[in-house]
């Protein structure tokens, strides 16, 4: 008899101290766990309220997502809340982890699953289900951002004399043999160009190949802009333009004649632009 009572207590001292251990563990696991979900909610309410109104998935869908997940959210918010980790522990059969008044089989199932053994975690589980969240929130983020290159065309019409424009329109040249163009109130007279093409809403990019050049301003104005030879007509010069400059190993940026320069050691030949209009 004492012999059983010994072996109870032997066996009641590993088992408290296995619920020590697991209390331990489940309890760091849950903290970091609200850790990472306060984190996440931040970025989920900062992506809807930054992008609401621009994304272009419809309404419908939006809705939908949302809803999913708000109600994933409260799952792990009733794990996060649980005061007491042993008695998500002592529950492993109950199945009372998630709410389901939806009849979702397959998330109480995955709630199920963060028991294991009757005794550990399921880390898999959180993080799958943390996955998922981070799915929903990236398909927020991808939602349509830039579509594809714009087709830029340079418009004869605009160019300096000394500029040569290749016949496709996607090449200029500074030359030394005036082009005898006709003079007219929409052409430079200052050896510069702009594009046929315009926008007036939303988001674009082009790319201009700058190689084989040591002197050059590239970017984006208002058709407004000044079309004579003083410097207040160069691309940046003004309040209605915005230029990239290079000139030999020196960069900056230039608007409205202010200017910020940027590291010398930039090697790409290409130059991408993004407009975002409404900004």
């Amino acid at each position: 008899m004492e012999e059983r009572v010994q072996s109870l207590q032997e066996h009641r001292r590993k088992v408290e101290e296995k619920s020590a251990g697991d209390t331990e563990r489940v309890t760091a696991l849950f903290r970091d766990l609200r850790r990472r979900l306060e984190d996440l909610e931040k970025r989920v309410l900062r992506e809807i309220s930054g992008r609401a109104e621009r994304i272009s998935i419809s309404i419908g869908d939006l809705e939908i997502k949302k809803k999913e997940l708000s109600r994933k959210l409260r799952h792990i918010e009733e794990l996060c809340n649980v005061t007491d980790p042993l008695t998500v522990l002592q529950e492993s059969d109950t199945g009372d982890l998630c709410d389901t008044e939806d009849g979702d089989n397959e998330d109480r199932e995955r709630h199920e699953k963060l028991l294991h053994d009757g005794g550990g975690l399921d880390v898999d589980g959180i993080s799958h289900t943390l996955h998922t969240l981070s799915d929903i929130i990236t398909e927020v983020n991808v939602s349509s951002y830039i579509q594809e290159a714009a087709d830029i065309l340079l418009d004869v019409n605009t160019a300096h004399n000394n500029l040569h424009i290749s016949d496709d329109r996607k090449t200029v040249s500074r030359s030394d043999i005036d082009q005898n163009r006709p003079e007219t109130p929409e052409r430079f007279q200052y050896p510069q160009v702009m594009s046929s093409r315009s926008f007036s809403s939303g988001r674009h990019y082009w790319e201009v190949d700058v190689r084989g050049s040591t002197w050059w301003i590239v970017g984006m104005c208002y058709p407004s802009i000044d079309r004579g030879g003083e410097l207040q007509s160069v691309i940046g010069y003004n309040n209605k333009s915005w230029g990239l400059y290079r000139n030999s190993d020196q960069y900056v940026v230039i608007h409205d004649s202010k200017v910020i320069s940027l590291p010398t050691n930039i090697s790409s030949n290409r130059v991408r632009i993004y407009l975002d209009y409404e900004v």
